[in-house]
């Protein structure tokens, strides 16, 4: 089980900081932790546009004047990537830090752009549509795909929970089935593989690799496709008088970034790993490589408030003091998981035990990293990217632009992605002591503004979605509180049910919630925080 998190610092701000005020702050606590002889890897974030620009500033991704000048050698973290490489893999070999953003953000942010009223999403000659998941609500069985048109408000933008059953196995299969919806399939496929490559607590690195690297890789044949298609449009929006903006057909800039820096640094865990100079454990812990953790202790603090106050939000002295009692609490839990004479047991809620449970890790100490395996991973992983452009109709404006292999694709992507080149005119130096403050013209890469959200879908009460016994083409009932038997304890809280002429038990709040056609409140957590802003 993974240890809980230790708070060993807390500030607060204005939210008037800049990217340079972000990089001092990490340079201080690099230089702070340096001297105690420990050794900080790296930063997760939550894709606050400041931060990002922050991370990309540090990693020199696309940015016109090296901001980050490294002294010492030993500072630096430094692999050997092969030269073969250059075409595809677009990070430098020496580092300062290692960058990762938070997967649940990462997953929401596709999920809300597919939400979204101004995003018109086009992949070849198909449209990704929440629509299409509209009309699966109403034309097939609850049963079958355990959606729930509260699934698809976008009033809630961090409901992780979502994210799950929009890309669920169970959705996908179904969409299948509907040549109209194959570019929401390859949408939500997508989404799906967000999911399993940086959420998932039991998946080799190599397998994250190959997951993360499927996705970039279409998702650079998704733009390379739009770039190379937008005259057409043009000429044929001429006589539109709404007509649509370019950018409303693909993926925020910020998402583009975050998945960008995600692939590359998996690799880049991966290539450190091989050449020794990170530990093979580092690669069971790859899923907390996240803002998570530190998350889960505004959640608890917040929880401190009691069940009968209302207040959500506290002051810093406040939050500062209940940090100090959760210290103390982490403490006594950690020590009791190694006491064996007169254990104290904590309570657990269900669904973390089972979320606990699930953190087993497949990496053992006998799987070998070696960087010709790794090439051969991303060659194959080009391949089945390739296969994705031919099921929406996008091969054939590629391959006539010779822009389907890998190399060439590559090199357009490159271009691509300098036109968006940070510019920054402060340098800041590690090894020097002094840090100056200035004003940074700040620049975000888009507009989406990324509100504080937090994630609490494992802590609150799941509405599972249920069904009843007619029209039910699913032959299995994965995520739904549906059993086979139940024990004599339990018999109050389910009542027996026919499925395909099957007896099964149902859970009556699994019912409840079936019977009830639409979910308008969000949880009382999100409830002022993190849902859409309204116009007045």
């Amino acid at each position: 089980m993974t240890p809980s998190p230790i708070v060993l610092s807390a500030y607060g701000t204005n939210n008037k900081l800049t990217a340079i005020d972000v990089l001092q702050r990490w340079l201080m606590i690099y230089k702070e932790f340096h001297s105690r002889n420990i050794r900080v890897v790296g930063f997760s974030t939550d894709e606050d546009p400041k931060y990002l620009r922050a991370m990309r500033l540090t990693s020199n991704f696309f940015v016109e004047h090296q901001t980050l000048n490294i002294c010492s050698e030993t500072s630096a973290l430094t692999v050997k990537i092969p030269s073969n490489w250059s075409s595809w893999f677009l990070l430098n070999s020496t580092q300062l830090f290692i960058f990762m953003q938070d997967g649940i953000h990462l997953c929401t942010k596709i999920r809300n752009r597919l939400l979204s009223k101004i995003a018109k999403l086009k992949m070849g000659l198909y449209d990704v549509s929440i629509n299409h998941l509209f009309k699966l609500i109403d034309t097939t069985n609850n049963m079958d795909h355990n959606l729930c048109k509260s699934d698809l408000d976008i009033r809630d933008k961090q409901n992780f929970s979502s994210c799950q059953r929009i890309a669920d196995d169970k959705v996908l299969n179904l969409l299948m089935l509907n040549d109209e919806y194959k570019a929401t399939y390859i949408y939500l496929l997508m989404l799906n593989l967000l999911i399993i490559t940086y959420t998932e607590c039991t998946i080799l690195l190599s397998d994250r690799v190959y997951y993360a690297w499927i996705i970039l890789f279409f998702i650079r044949f998704w733009g390379i496709w739009l770039h190379i298609t937008k005259s057409s449009r043009k000429l044929s929006a001429t006589n539109n008088p709404r007509k649509r903006e370019e950018e409303s057909y693909f993926i925020t800039s910020n998402a583009l970034i975050a998945i960008e820096l995600n692939a590359h640094y998996l690799i880049y865990v991966y290539l450190l790993i091989e050449q020794k100079i990170l530990p093979e454990s580092v690669a069971k812990a790859t899923h907390l490589f996240s803002s998570q953790s530190c998350e889960h202790v505004f959640r608890n603090t917040r929880s401190l408030s009691g069940v009968y106050s209302t207040r959500i939000n506290f002051t810093m002295k406040q939050f500062l003091k209940r940090i100090n009692k959760l210290n103390v609490l982490t403490e006594m839990k950690q020590y009791e998981t190694t006491n064996n004479n007169e254990k104290i047991f904590f309570p657990i809620h269900h669904k973390i035990k089972q979320f606990n449970l699930q953190k087993v890790s497949k990496v053992d100490g006998n799987i070998g990293f070696n960087t010709n395996i790794l090439e051969e991973i991303v060659l194959e992983v080009y391949k089945v990217a390739q296969e994705m452009p031919f099921f929406v109709g996008m091969n054939n404006d590629l391959i006539e632009k010779d822009l389907f292999e890998i190399e060439q694709s590559s090199l357009l992507t490159q271009r691509l992605l300098q036109r968006n080149s940070l510019i920054e005119q402060e340098i800041l130096v590690v090894d020097d002591t002094s840090s100056d403050e200035e004003s940074d013209a700040e620049a975000s890469d888009d507009q989406e503004l990324d509100d504080i959200i937090f994630d609490d879908d494992l802590l609150e009460e799941d509405a599972t979605p249920t069904a009843t016994s007619e029209n039910v083409q699913s032959t299995s009932c994965t995520g739904l509180r549906l059993k086979k038997t139940i024990s004599n304890a339990n018999a109050h809280k389910y009542f027996p049910v026919n499925i395909n002429e099957k007896k099964r038990f149902l859970h009556k709040s699994a019912a409840a919630w079936y019977l009830q056609d639409r979910q308008r409140r969000i949880s009382c957590d999100r409830l002022q925080r993190v849902k859409i802003k309204e116009a007045f």
